[in-house]
């Protein structure tokens, strides 16, 4: 659930340009917050979920016309993003399991 969900209405209002939930999305529920207060975007981090929930919460956003920026790692979240149909990949470079960062 949005912490703030007022001020993120308000900046949801402002906004020209297309808004990303950027957040822990790890429950389809997420999604549809996302898709009732405007978001253009979610966050769909490959590292924290199933391939089954990575392709599920993909086509929640998909049937809310949102677009699913699906965050990969390592070669194996590449993999699971790209089996989960994946169309937006970005690639984190810090490990969310260690917090390490590989250049």
């Amino acid at each position: 659930m949005f912490v703030d969900l007022q001020r993120w209405l308000a900046a949801r209002a402002t906004a020209y340009l297309p808004v990303l939930r950027k957040d822990f999305t790890i429950d389809e529920i997420d999604v549809v917050e996302a898709a009732a207060a405007g978001a253009d975007a979610v966050l769909l981090i490959a590292a924290i979920l199933t391939a089954d929930e990575l392709k599920r919460f993909r086509l929640a956003a998909e049937r809310y016309r949102m677009a699913a920026l699906v965050e990969v790692h390592d070669e194996a979240d590449l993999d699971k993003a790209l089996e989960a149909g994946a169309t937006l990949i970005g690639v984190n470079n810090r490990d969310l399991r260690t917090f390490e960062v590989s250049l």
